[in-house]
């Protein structure tokens, strides 16, 4: 029978992984490579929960998992139980910080973006009124435009007109301007 090695605390870490839901799932063990011919009685000891002895004493292998994650305080060798209780507190302390923190940084974001939607608000606004302002003044050009234009309509139509007998007289005077050999002169109406 091959000589049974006692796994270390790093690699039962290793073996052991925490699911989002808190579950505790190890790897198939006898599916691994030099594992294969263990015996059935090894296997069925070697799924039971990892344990690790540290200092004299015996932790499960979810306090194992957890004392290695990342930011926990992991207590090392000759430390009380005091120091590991004043160690987490420490911890817990300063993860309520950051979480306070990050709600306040939230709120303050919160309060900045609605400002700056009000902000937005009031620019729209005074680009929509100033928009209303220009489409008015250039409704009433147009409008005095088109009363400019009928008014000159009126003055022509006020000029007055001439007469189909004031033509002929016309025509006659041009006629005789040109039987004598006199240029025509130019009317300048």
């Amino acid at each position: 029978m091959p000589k049974i090695k006692m796994k270390s605390h790093k690699a039962s870490r290793s073996r052991i992984r925490l699911t989002a839901k808190g579950k505790l799932l190890r790897t198939q063990i006898n599916v691994r490579h030099l594992l294969t011919h263990r015996s059935p009685k090894r296997l069925r000891k070697l799924h039971k929960k990892t344990v690790t002895t540290t200092n004299g004493y015996v932790r499960r292998a979810r306090i194992a998992f957890l004392d290695g994650v990342a930011g926990r305080p992991n207590p090392g060798p000759g430390q009380t139980r005091a120091d590991q209780n004043a160690a987490k507190a420490a911890w817990i302390a300063k993860a309520k910080a950051d979480e306070a923190q990050a709600i306040a940084d939230h709120a303050k974001m919160l309060v900045a973006n609605a400002k700056l939607k009000a902000e937005k608000a009031t620019e729209k606004a005074t680009e929509k009124a100033i928009e209303k302002a220009k489409a008015k003044a250039d409704k009433a050009a147009a409008k005095a435009g088109a009363e400019a234009g009928n008014a000159d309509a009126k003055v022509e139509n006020a000029k007055p007109k001439v007469t189909k007998a004031e033509k002929a007289e016309k025509a006659q005077k041009a006629e005789k301007a040109k039987s004598k050999g006199d240029k025509p002169k130019a009317d300048k109406g």
